[in-house]
């Protein structure tokens, strides 16, 4: 069975539910991304026999809260890998057409999910054109407020200590 979700603008179809994301019957665009989750396809095979270099990588003491990340371009930029240090593993290729994902076990599909609508989504969103915003948002009297800014400067306490306010 084949699973349809609408994420930042982007049609996803998956043969597996990606937890997280709420499934749209009948998309009204084309499929943008496919994802794929468990056993390697074919295409990632290939993609890891290419050379590659280090993209980025971003130890753990930088980031609190997200493993060591390791961001490698394959080939001449056509596929991108993302590893991060729990073994959690991503590949796309540079058209941001197919992503596949896998993790290692206790880790389950909800972990993996994570990072593919954060940080991997964030990345296939630029390789898109469109900008992401590290936010928080919350309606006001009607009106929507969003406080951008890095991670831990204080968007989702600050959100929290409005809605306590009420």
């Amino acid at each position: 069975m084949t699973h349809s979700y609408l994420a930042y603008g982007i049609t996803l179809r998956s043969e597996t539910p990606i937890p997280g994301l709420q499934q749209v019957s009948k998309p009204s665009h084309p499929t943008d991304l496919h994802f794929y989750w468990g056993v390697e396809p074919a295409w990632v095979a290939e993609a890891k026999l290419k050379p590659f270099r280090p993209v980025r990588i971003l130890p753990a003491e930088q980031h609190t809260t997200d493993s060591t990340l390791r961001l490698a371009a394959y080939g001449d930029e056509e596929y991108f890998r993302f590893a991060y240090s729990d073994g959690t593993e991503f590949v796309l290729d540079a058209s941001t057409t197919r992503i596949w994902g896998t993790c290692p076990a206790p880790l389950v599909l909800e972990d993996l999910t994570t990072y593919f609508v954060g940080p991997v989504m964030g990345f296939i969103l630029r390789r898109r054109g469109v900008t992401p915003l590290h936010a928080c948002a919350m309606e006001i009297d009607g009106s929507a407020v969003v406080l951008c800014g890095a991670g831990g400067a204080g968007k989702s306490t600050t959100a929290a200590a409005l809605a306590l306010r009420g």
